[in-house]
């Protein structure tokens, strides 16, 4: 059974869904994972699923500890991707809780800088202030 796709769906933006689908179930492969049978199986399934992403999106993990399942898997950005890493570092100030990088953005200092702040432990106050160091 095949799922029936919008006319504008090329067939480009299917190859590339076809490649991010073969890297996603070459990570569940195993029949013993859990997320096997919701996407160990076909690529019909994914699509219906997930749908056909855009040009700039690939396969993201919102609970990136969590399984490949339609609930937990959506098309995002580099960006969205890079803000949802395991390992990027986060800031919390005024209640609001952003990657350095997102910070980096809204405040122009470089992301290397906010980065050697917060690993040398300054507090977020500090970290994003614009204290000039070769001034200090």
């Amino acid at each position: 059974m095949s799922y029936a796709l919008p006319k504008e769906v090329k067939a480009l933006d299917m190859s590339r869904a076809f490649v991010i689908w073969t890297g996603m179930k070459a990570r569940c492969s195993c029949t013993s994972n859990t997320a096997y049978p919701g996407y160990g199986g076909s690529f019909d399934s994914f699509i219906k699923d997930m749908g056909v992403p855009e040009k700039h999106e690939s396969l993201d993990r919102i609970n990136t500890f969590g399984n490949y399942t339609p609930s937990n898997c959506r098309w995002a950005t580099d960006l969205e991707q890079g803000r949802n890493r395991r390992d990027s570092l986060k800031l919390t100030y005024k209640g609001k809780c952003k990657t350095l990088r997102e910070w980096s953005l809204e405040t122009g200092i470089k992301y290397h800088t906010l980065r050697w702040r917060v690993l040398k432990g300054w507090s977020p106050e500090k970290t994003l202030s614009n204290i000039d160091m070769r001034k200090s």
